[in-house]
Protein backbone atom coordinates (compact mmCIF):
# COMPACT_ATOMS: atom_id res chain seq x y z
CA UNK A 1 0.00 0.00 0.00
CA UNK A 2 2.90 2.44 0.69
CA UNK A 3 3.53 1.53 -3.00
CA UNK A 4 0.48 2.67 -4.47
CA UNK A 5 1.02 5.90 -2.24
CA UNK A 6 3.99 6.42 -3.56
CA UNK A 7 3.74 6.16 -7.32
CA UNK A 8 0.10 7.86 -7.12
CA UNK A 9 1.39 10.47 -4.72
CA UNK A 10 -0.55 13.28 -6.86
CA UNK A 11 -3.88 11.54 -7.37
CA UNK A 12 -3.92 10.55 -3.58
CA UNK A 13 -2.92 14.48 -2.83
CA UNK A 14 -5.68 15.43 -4.71
CA UNK A 15 -8.24 12.55 -3.60
CA UNK A 16 -7.38 14.53 -0.23
CA UNK A 17 -7.95 18.13 -0.95
CA UNK A 18 -11.35 16.97 -3.11
CA UNK A 19 -12.51 14.68 -0.18
CA UNK A 20 -11.69 18.11 2.34
CA UNK A 21 -13.52 20.39 -0.05
CA UNK A 22 -16.68 18.11 -0.20
CA UNK A 23 -16.79 17.84 3.35
CA UNK A 24 -16.48 21.72 3.53
CA UNK A 25 -19.03 22.42 1.38
CA UNK A 26 -21.60 19.55 2.58
CA UNK A 27 -21.23 21.45 5.86
CA UNK A 28 -21.66 24.82 4.65
CA UNK A 29 -24.72 23.59 2.48
CA UNK A 30 -26.60 21.92 5.26
CA UNK A 31 -25.74 24.92 7.70
CA UNK A 32 -27.06 27.45 4.99
CA UNK A 33 -30.16 25.53 3.72
CA UNK A 34 -31.69 25.96 6.85
CA UNK A 35 -31.21 30.10 6.89
CA UNK A 36 -32.53 29.19 2.81
CA UNK A 37 -35.47 27.62 3.55
CA UNK A 38 -36.46 30.47 6.09
CA UNK A 39 -35.38 33.49 3.99
CA UNK A 40 -37.75 31.36 1.01
CA UNK A 41 -40.52 31.20 3.20
CA UNK A 42 -40.12 35.13 4.07
CA UNK A 43 -39.69 36.03 0.64
CA UNK A 44 -43.11 34.13 -0.28
CA UNK A 45 -44.95 36.19 2.57
CA UNK A 46 -43.77 39.00 1.16
CA UNK A 47 -44.69 38.37 -1.77
CA UNK A 48 -48.23 37.09 -1.00
CA UNK A 49 -48.24 40.43 1.32
CA UNK A 50 -47.97 42.62 -1.64
CA UNK A 51 -50.01 40.71 -3.76
CA UNK A 52 -53.00 41.30 -1.15
CA UNK A 53 -51.77 44.87 -0.60
CA UNK A 54 -52.18 45.20 -4.60
CA UNK A 55 -55.64 43.53 -4.32
CA UNK A 56 -56.98 46.16 -1.95
CA UNK A 57 -55.54 48.90 -3.62
CA UNK A 58 -57.00 47.63 -6.81
CA UNK A 59 -60.42 48.66 -5.12
CA UNK A 60 -59.91 52.33 -5.16
CA UNK A 61 -59.21 52.50 -8.68
CA UNK A 62 -62.69 54.11 -9.08
CA UNK A 63 -61.57 57.25 -6.22
CA UNK A 64 -60.03 59.35 -8.63
CA UNK A 65 -63.12 59.79 -10.79
CA UNK A 66 -65.76 59.66 -7.98
CA UNK A 67 -63.60 62.68 -6.95
CA UNK A 68 -63.70 64.53 -10.00
CA UNK A 69 -67.26 63.82 -10.18
CA UNK A 70 -67.93 65.01 -6.77
CA UNK A 71 -66.50 67.88 -7.65
CA UNK A 72 -68.45 68.35 -10.38
CA UNK A 73 -71.74 68.04 -8.61
CA UNK A 74 -70.56 70.28 -5.71
CA UNK A 75 -70.05 72.88 -8.55
CA UNK A 76 -73.38 72.31 -9.89
CA UNK A 77 -74.54 72.65 -6.52
CA UNK A 78 -73.12 75.70 -5.72
CA UNK A 79 -74.70 77.38 -8.48
CA UNK A 80 -78.07 76.18 -7.73
CA UNK A 81 -77.35 77.28 -4.52
CA UNK A 82 -76.74 80.68 -5.59
CA UNK A 83 -79.44 81.09 -7.67
CA UNK A 84 -81.70 80.02 -5.28
CA UNK A 85 -80.69 82.36 -2.28
CA UNK A 86 -80.95 85.19 -5.36
CA UNK A 87 -84.66 84.02 -5.74
CA UNK A 88 -85.30 83.86 -1.84
CA UNK A 89 -83.72 87.24 -1.76
CA UNK A 90 -85.51 88.86 -4.20
CA UNK A 91 -88.81 87.19 -2.47
CA UNK A 92 -88.23 88.63 0.63
CA UNK A 93 -86.96 91.55 -0.22
CA UNK A 94 -87.32 93.80 2.69
CA UNK A 95 -89.09 96.55 0.62
CA UNK A 96 -91.88 94.44 -0.05
CA UNK A 97 -91.82 92.29 3.14
CA UNK A 98 -94.59 93.28 5.24
CA UNK A 99 -93.47 91.04 8.52
CA UNK A 100 -90.10 92.70 9.03
CA UNK A 101 -91.46 96.29 9.42
CA UNK A 102 -95.55 96.42 10.23
CA UNK A 103 -96.97 99.25 10.35
CA UNK A 104 -100.61 100.18 10.54
CA UNK A 105 -102.24 100.48 6.61
CA UNK A 106 -105.62 100.49 5.27
CA UNK A 107 -106.79 97.40 3.45
CA UNK A 108 -106.75 99.52 -0.20
CA UNK A 109 -103.15 99.78 0.30
CA UNK A 110 -102.34 96.33 1.41
CA UNK A 111 -104.62 95.30 -1.32
CA UNK A 112 -102.87 97.72 -4.15
CA UNK A 113 -99.45 96.29 -2.69
CA UNK A 114 -100.26 92.85 -3.18
CA UNK A 115 -102.16 93.63 -6.24
CA UNK A 116 -98.54 94.50 -7.37
CA UNK A 117 -96.25 91.86 -5.74
CA UNK A 118 -98.60 88.64 -7.67
CA UNK A 119 -97.73 89.07 -10.67
CA UNK A 120 -94.32 89.92 -10.32
CA UNK A 121 -94.06 86.63 -8.45
CA UNK A 122 -95.84 84.72 -11.07
CA UNK A 123 -93.58 86.07 -13.76
CA UNK A 124 -90.13 85.59 -11.54
CA UNK A 125 -91.75 81.81 -11.04
CA UNK A 126 -92.64 81.59 -14.75
CA UNK A 127 -88.99 82.33 -15.61
CA UNK A 128 -87.32 80.35 -12.89
CA UNK A 129 -89.77 76.96 -14.95
CA UNK A 130 -91.72 76.92 -11.58
CA UNK A 131 -95.16 76.03 -12.30
CA UNK A 132 -97.93 75.76 -9.18
CA UNK A 133 -100.79 73.77 -9.30
CA UNK A 134 -102.79 76.35 -10.77
CA UNK A 135 -100.66 78.78 -13.21
CA UNK A 136 -101.47 80.74 -16.00
CA UNK A 137 -99.63 79.71 -19.10
CA UNK A 138 -99.95 81.08 -22.28
CA UNK A 139 -102.99 83.51 -21.55
CA UNK A 140 -104.89 80.14 -20.02
CA UNK A 141 -104.92 79.09 -16.22
CA UNK A 142 -104.02 75.31 -15.45
CA UNK A 143 -106.55 74.91 -13.08
CA UNK A 144 -108.62 77.59 -12.84
CA UNK A 145 -110.93 76.50 -10.19
CA UNK A 146 -107.67 75.52 -7.39
CA UNK A 147 -106.03 79.11 -8.66
CA UNK A 148 -109.25 80.79 -7.00
CA UNK A 149 -109.45 78.16 -3.93
CA UNK A 150 -105.75 79.44 -2.97
CA UNK A 151 -105.91 82.93 -3.94
CA UNK A 152 -109.42 83.09 -1.78
CA UNK A 153 -107.21 81.83 1.21
CA UNK A 154 -103.81 83.59 0.53
CA UNK A 155 -106.21 87.04 0.58
CA UNK A 156 -108.28 86.05 3.47
CA UNK A 157 -104.90 85.29 5.68
CA UNK A 158 -102.85 88.37 4.30
CA UNK A 159 -106.40 90.12 5.20
CA UNK A 160 -106.96 88.69 8.63
CA UNK A 161 -102.61 89.32 9.45
CA UNK A 162 -102.71 92.92 8.09
CA UNK A 163 -106.15 94.38 8.27
CA UNK A 164 -107.41 92.46 11.58
CA UNK A 165 -104.39 93.84 13.57
CA UNK A 166 -104.99 97.02 13.39
CA UNK A 167 -107.49 97.32 15.99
Amino acid sequence: MRLFFKQNLLHVLLSIIFLSVFIVLTYFSSKFSATTDSLTKNFENLKNDLNYKNQELSYFNHVESDTSRAVHDLEYLASVEKEVSLFLKYIFNETENVSDEWASKSAESVNASLTRLLPRLRKKCLGSNVIFLATKIDGEWTNNIFNEFIYDIFIELVFNQIVVNES
